[in-house]
């Protein structure tokens, strides 16, 4: 006997269609699930450069602050740097007002003062002066105080611009007496730029 040929009857067509139709849902929404979870992994990855990000933008910040306090700070200390020199220019007016004021403050009176020249032909014991330096003479009264000297010798050590004696003769005061002494004429060199 002859089997029939296979004939497809509606119940099993259905049967068919419901059992792919059920796949497909499944596939689809295992499909979504795998998408999601993807999307899911990248928006966290994302999430975390953007908080790396964040962070770095605010420690830039917080260092160009730092930075910007560290050269302020730098700028006010080389600009006291800048004041222990005196402009080669302008030294000479600079001095004279300077060593004045030094000898007004020390109670001391300033016969003369000589800027540049040779220290020597001004009674000042010759002194080499160190490279950068302008050479000042300041001839002081023939008598003074033996105190008053030594704040007027502080005030000049001591001043900005920097100041230096480099020469200095002083002996005790035969016509006078206490603590007076006779000085030849200092010199002193200023530090120049």
């Amino acid at each position: 006997m002859k089997k029939p040929p296979f004939t497809l009857k509606a119940s099993i067509l259905r049967t068919v269609l419901s059992v792919l139709l059920v796949i497909a849902l499944g596939l689809a929404v295992l499909g979504y699930y795998l998408g999601y979870q993807s999307v899911a992994k990248y928006t966290k990855q994302v999430n975390e450069v953007v908080l790396k990000a964040h962070t770095s933008s605010t420690n830039i910040g917080t260092i160009g602050g730092n930075l910007e306090a560290t050269l302020s700070d730098k700028t006010a200390i080389l600009a006291s740097i800048d004041t222990l020199t005196a402009p080669t220019a302008s030294f000479q007016g600079q001095a004279i007002t300077d060593l004045n004021g030094y000898a007004t403050k020390s109670g001391l009176t300033i016969a003369d003062i000589a800027t540049g020249g040779d220290p020597a032909a001004a009674g000042a014991t010759a002194v080499v002066a160190p490279a950068g330096t302008q050479t000042v003479t300041v001839t002081l009264a023939p008598t003074v105080s033996y105190a008053s000297l030594l704040k007027f010798i502080m005030y000049v050590e001591n001043s900005a611009p920097k100041m230096q004696i480099n020469g200095l003769d002083i002996t005790r005061s035969a016509t006078e007496g206490g603590d007076s002494v006779a000085v030849a004429p200092l010199t002193i060199g200023v530090y120049t730029k």
